[in-house]
């Protein structure tokens, strides 16, 4: 009877009993814990608090003066585990309520914000990404376009790290755990034995949580913070990855009779841990380095797990001659025989990567050696040999096969690569600038920086053309650079010497200016980058947003720079600097103009574009609902395409 009326209360259209309960539930087990830790003289102190904080919020100013005379008498060691106990139960309110809105979309209601209840749509049947697409056959937009926009989509999520991150990945992790035994207990065919079950590991994690000092006391290092993003990688992305494009696939084939094809690549993630050097010393060439081999390593070790998994369901004996080819004629289980060749070479992948992250990298031969041909060095290795068994499945009867756990590894593959997150290098445009001052300098011919911008175009673009090295590869030997353009040198020949998989963009912050692009063009064959990254100017302050048209008109008129971006160009558009710079009013405004202005140059010139919004966590940094931001964005700034920076604890 519990369970039925339970089951009933879930399925109601506001659905608040359910989050009501889940926050009584986890608020309870936090006061049982608090008790069995520290006593109820604790527990009586933060429960007296509430009740007087509560009077003082519904404006009782007799309240308010007790509260101040209240807390005012505590020691420094009460008020620390009163404002830990708050701080904690907001934390799982807010866990609770996260869970409740998985929940209302899970049964088909969504929030609105005009104050109203839930309101239910038919997500519960046929899913969110159906009633999207269903949703625009009904504004009578073609099964054929909609396909097509499907096929193109390109949505790349960047995670950054912020300064303010404070909270430990031990912390997070239990959180996360927290908040999947919520999910689990909405089951309503639960024994009372497993609702049991489920509190009690509530009780431990919250336990766990109380007794651990959530509190960074050293500030994360670059290395810190890429493992962090990887984290939430492994416990988080990596298995939603699979499960939002099978949705999409079987939408995409109910409303557009079409299936998503199993190359399209809608979804990709990239990262500036590690790569972001902008105003951060601890960020060198070594760190970057380090960062790229910690990466790989954790990729080569997920996707050995999955491919170890599927090695044990692909039993069959039938294949095709291909397979045969690679496994003998005597393997008598054939794709269990070339998935163990896969495994084996992951294996020295993981090795080989866990080596050069534990390497000595103040060796700067280090920074040259290059990757062994024994490893998976390209993503298009490891999924070559996938496609085999694949291939051979689809030949021999077994599609359905295919499309299972073989098919999401192959989704993986396709949205994380070998690296799991590509990095992008970030700089400020005037380390760029004092970079190709020293080498004016040095070869005798005037001083970069005392030009003006149509000089300093002039010999950017004539040095771009000219097929001679400007400077040799041993430049700068000692005392002829500060350590800052030696830095910066550096940099760019790591990224020479490291698997071009690895990186993503070069974003310029700061960048005003066609010169600002250019340099880092330049630089970059210089130090005889073979496969050049794509170069992202960052508009940040409110000048530059404004100039951002005239630059990219300029830049998009030299044929240098026209036939190297080869149709396709992407900026980068800053919140949190606009913000701070005119105000967070102004500088909404003059971002939605800027994309406005950056489309019809784009349009003007033929080139497409794909907007990189440097979006933070509050408001003030662009933050809010990311579904509600995306609507936002001016008529074709869009375009199936779209960069957008998840930052620190925002993940």
């Amino acid at each position: 009877m519990q369970t039925k009326q339970r089951s009933q209360d879930l399925n109601q259209p506001d659905n608040q009993d359910a989050l009501r309960r889940d926050v009584r539930l986890l608020g309870d087990i936090l006061g049982e814990t608090i008790k069995t830790q520290h006593g109820s003289a604790l527990y009586d102190l933060i429960e007296e608090v509430r009740e007087i904080s509560k009077g003082a919020r519904t404006g009782e100013s007799t309240k308010t003066t007790e509260l101040v005379e209240k807390l005012s008498k505590l020691d420094s060691g009460q008020l620390f585990n009163l404002a830990r106990s708050f701080t904690l139960f907001l934390n799982l309110a807010n866990i609770a309520e996260q869970q409740h809105q998985v929940r209302q979309r899970r049964l088909g209601f969504v929030s609105v914000n005009d104050g109203s209840d839930a309101k239910a749509t038919n997500n519960h049947i046929d899913g969110f990404i159906a009633s999207e697409l269903n949703r625009l056959l009904r504004s009578d937009i073609d099964r054929e376009l909609i396909h097509q926009h499907i096929c193109k989509l390109n949505i790349n999520l960047v995670l950054t790290a912020h300064p303010t991150e404070v909270l430990r990945r031990s912390v997070s992790s239990k959180f996360l755990r927290i908040s999947r035994l919520l999910q689990k207990q909405d089951r309503h065919d639960l024994s009372n034995l497993e609702h049991f079950e489920i509190k009690q590991s509530l009780k431990r994690s919250i336990t766990e949580v109380w007794e651990t000092d959530e509190i960074r006391r050293l500030r994360p290092t670059p290395v810190d913070e890429a493992k962090t993003g990887l984290v939430n990688v492994e416990h988080s992305l990596w298995h939603v990855i699979p499960i939002v494009l099978r949705e999409l696939d079987q939408a995409s084939q109910r409303i557009t009779g079409k299936r998503l094809p199993l190359d399209s690549t809608p979804i990709t993630f990239g990262s500036w841990m590690g790569g972001d050097r902008d105003g951060n010393p601890n960020v060198t060439p070594a760190v970057t380095k380090q960062v790229c081999a910690l990466s790989r390593m954790k990729a080569a070790e997920l996707f050995w797990q999955e491919i170890d998994e599927l090695r044990r369901d692909l039993s069959m004996v039938k294949c095709d001659s291909h397979v045969r080819a690679v496994v003998g004629h005597d393997a008598a289980e054939p794709y269990r025989a070339l998935l163990q060749m896969v495994l084996a070479k992951l294996r020295a992948t993981m090795d080989y990567y866990e080596e050069q992250f534990s390497a000595d990298y103040a060796d700067p031969a280090i920074l040259r050696k290059p990757a062994p041909r024994t490893i998976y060095r390209y993503k298009s290795e490891l999924r070559n040999q996938l496609m085999l068994c694949y291939d051979s499945l689809v030949s021999n009867g077994a599609q359905t096969i295919a499309e299972g756990r073989l098919t999401d590894i192959l989704r993986q593959l396709d949205a994380f690569g070998l690296t799991l997150l590509t990095l992008d290098i970030r700089q400020e445009s005037e380390r760029h600038t004092e970079a190709i001052d020293t080498i004016t300098r040095y070869l005798e011919i005037g001083s970069y920086l005392e030009w003006d911008e149509n000089q300093r175009q002039q010999f950017l673009i004539r040095e771009l053309k000219n097929k001679r090295p400007l400077i040799a590869s041993t430049f700068p030997s000692e005392g002829q650079a500060s350590p800052e353009v030696i830095d910066v040198l550096n940099t760019f020949r790591m990224i020479a010497h490291e698997n071009s998989e690895s990186f993503g963009a070069y974003v310029i912050s700061m960048a005003s200016s066609p010169s600002d692009v250019l340099a880092v063009e330049l630089l970059q064959r210089e130090c005889r980058v073979i496969e050049p990254l794509r170069v992202v100017p960052l508009f940040e302050r409110l000048d530059d947003l404004q100039g951002a048209r005239q630059c990219m008109e300029t830049l998009f008129s030299i044929d240098w720079y026209k036939e190297r971006i080869k149709g396709h160009q992407e900026v980068m558009i800053g919140y949190s600097d606009s913000a701070k710079d005119a105000g967070k009013l102004a500088a909404s405004w003059g971002l939605y103009q800027t994309q406005e202005d950056l489309v019809e140059v784009f349009k003007t010139h033929g080139v497409d574009i794909t907007l990189f919004h440097g979006r933070g966590g509050t408001v003030a940094r662009g933050g809010g609902p990311a579904h509600e931001a995306i609507l936002s964005q001016p008529p074709g700034s869009v375009n199936c395409s779209m960069r957008v920076t998840e930052q620190g604890e925002v993940i």
